[in-house]
């Protein structure tokens, strides 16, 4: 759990006993505050690109 990013998360858990009882959407669970750990690549904004997707592309070609 310590490599969860900052979120709510809703966990399903299964109790694999005689009667196979599944919870699901019924709790969720809220992560804050964790430690981000700047980006290797840049200053850790995520934002590094030159605005093109994984094509190349800038979206304004035809």
């Amino acid at each position: 759990m310590e490599k969860l990013e900052n979120g709510t998360y809703k966990p399903t858990i299964m109790f694999n006993d005689a009667n196979y009882t599944v919870v699901s959407n019924q709790i969720s669970i809220t992560v804050k505050g964790t430690v981000e750990e700047p980006d290797e690549t840049g200053d850790g904004s995520g934002d590094e690109g030159d605005g093109s997707d994984d094509t190349g592309k800038t979206g304004t070609e035809d």
